[in-house]
């Protein structure tokens, strides 16, 4: 039985070579000098869209957690040390 979200193309999971295609683009592209990472990967959401999105994604993260893990870490190794 069909639904009505079965032939929207957006819908449809990514064919490999698509992915692989859209990686081999990114990764054989001349290296640029990028002040705003956000800026960059927004601009070019059309040029890769699954790699954007991934992009976005992570750099979006609150600052506060990396730092918070940071300090864990740090004091744990500290901790390690001392005993």
């Amino acid at each position: 039985m069909n639904n009505i979200f079965d032939d929207m193309p957006a819908l449809a999971p990514p064919k490999s070579t698509d992915l692989h295609d859209e990686l081999k683009r990114y990764l054989t592209s001349n290296i640029e000098n990028v002040p705003d990472a956000l800026a960059w990967w927004h601009e070019r959401c059309t040029t890769y869209p699954r790699l954007s999105r991934m992009a976005l994604d992570y750099l979006t993260i609150p600052g506060e957690f990396f730092s918070i893990k940071l300090a864990y870490t740090t004091a744990n190794n500290i901790n390690s040390h001392i005993s």
